[in-house]
């Protein structure tokens, strides 16, 4: 199999990312896709708070591997961008500049 440092970067085996397909639902492909190895995604567009919440969680139960939440610019409610960063996991980047590994903090901020 291919390895690349994309996969050491965000945790999977395959180089392989699998966009979200909005607006439908696609949990089930995106745990697929993380199950295989790769980057499954779920996107945000047009969805309240509340079936955010429950889409994400309904993948974290399908999947203990990396996932990534697609984010469009759209104007959601201030719930969503409360709750995003305070249940991420601290993300791990390498910044190109100087190759150096870092580990951010995500705040909540208060609606």
């Amino acid at each position: 199999m291919l390895r690349t440092p994309l996969c050491d970067l965000l945790g999977i085996t395959a180089p392989v990312i699998c966009a979200p397909f909005g607006p439908w639902e696609e949990v089930d492909l995106a745990a697929a896709v993380c199950e295989a190895g790769a980057l499954g995604s779920v996107g945000t567009a047009v969805r309240p708070a509340g079936q955010l919440r429950e889409q994400w969680e309904r993948l974290r139960g399908l999947t203990d591997r990396p996932f990534a939440i697609n984010h469009t610019a759209r104007p959601l409610e201030p719930r969503v961008r409360a709750w995003v960063p305070a249940s991420s996991p601290r993300p791990r980047w390498r910044s190109p500049a100087n190759g150096s590994s870092a580990s951010s903090t995500p705040t909540r901020s208060t609606p």
